[in-house]
């Protein structure tokens, strides 16, 4: 029996984010042989599947740009959304102060 070569996810880096972290536990469980490229952007990844160049994109839902990719994968590029799931993430926190009227970041 030929093997075949394994599936090529990609996900939003850089390393340790909580994309990463989701995809390794969505191929872990699977027990799929993959390997895994960090993006810098979703809608490359989108092209990248356009392309036949990756498999799969693993998004996690509370990004920012999660509707936009949904809807982008669907119209734009024909791509079928083929699963959901629910993972444990990272602890995240954000953090607000009263005396900041406009904040510029987020600490980690």
């Amino acid at each position: 029996m030929a093997s075949s070569k394994p599936l090529h996810f990609v996900t939003l880096g850089p390393a340790g984010t909580n994309h990463e972290l989701a995809t390794e536990r969505y191929i872990a469980f699977h027990k799929l042989d993959a390997r895994v490229s960090l993006i810098d952007d979703f809608f490359d990844g989108l092209r990248m599947m356009h392309a036949a160049q990756a498999d799969h994109v693993i998004q996690v839902a509370v990004h920012t740009d999660c509707a936009d990719v949904v809807a982008r994968t669907h119209f734009d590029f024909g791509i079928r959304i083929i699963d959901t799931f629910i993972s444990p993430s990272k602890d995240l926190a954000i953090l607000t102060r009263a005396d900041v009227a406009e904040p510029l970041s987020l600490a980690l």
